[in-house]
């Protein structure tokens, strides 16, 4: 998301570097990435600044080098527009001089982290770096956008009955959001945020509100790229 100097907002999806870059660093800080190197591998052709893919699956495997040391490759399933299939593109390798069994274990953590971080516990793609969050925090910023929800449809089928105050459209924009982020996890301070506001599916509405109308995925991917909702 990119504020003009008007006050606006645009919405900006994060690119293959910034997610490359979230990885790398959250790997380091845990002492995690691997000493040899650790680098994008994008197929020739692709820019790295252009906005990461949405992914239908992670592919995360270590394997022994053919002359020394061990191996990590970061694979992602995307749809092919053009060739109207999907297909498994190289995303990140690495590599660690270690040859022994301990080091090839730490390289299939490696791996089995970055799937987390990006496809979060399940095989629902997430898109964006999951940090770790309260959940009891969570359940009940689902229970408040619920009854936020529940109460702007009511309010809704009431003014039916004389001419209708409530915009359809963004009913079903707020619908959406609600299904969005009742199935992903949200960082702590955006949690934070959302539980201390008056009403927090406006928040978020005015966030998603630029691109009505919206897919699930752009929700998505806008309410996971902005650092704040303030």
């Amino acid at each position: 998301m990119v504020q003009k100097e008007d006050g606006t907002r645009i919405y900006k999806p994060r690119t293959i570097q910034e997610v490359f870059n979230d990885i790398k660093k959250i790997l380091t800080e845990e002492g995690l990435c691997p000493e040899e190197y650790f680098t994008l591998s994008y197929p020739t052709g692709c820019h790295a600044d252009e906005p990461f893919p949405e992914i239908s699956g992670l592919f995360c495997n270590a394997q022994w080098g053919g002359s020394e040391g061990i191996y990590l490759d970061i694979a992602i399933n995307v749809f092919d527009s053009e060739e109207k299939n999907y297909k498994q593109i190289s995303f990140i390798t690495g590599k660690t001089l270690s040859e022994s069994g301990d080091a090839f274990d730490r390289m299939q953590y490696i791996g089995g982290y970055i799937y987390r971080l990006l496809m979060g516990d399940g095989n629902v793609h997430a898109r964006y770096i999951l940090l770790h969050n309260s959940r009891q925090d969570k359940a009940a910023l689902d229970e408040k956008l619920n009854h936020e929800f529940i109460s702007l449809m009511k309010k809704h089928l009431y003014s039916q009955k004389e001419d209708s105050v409530i915009d359809t459209e963004e009913l079903a924009l707020k619908a959406i959001i609600l299904k969005v982020v009742s199935a992903k996890p949200l960082a702590e301070n955006k949690l934070k945020q959302l539980l201390e506001a008056d009403n927090a599916l406006d928040i978020l509405y005015h966030l998603c509100k630029p691109v009505m109308p919206a897919t699930l995925y752009e929700i998505e991917d806008i309410i996971a790229s902005v650092d704040t909702f303030s």
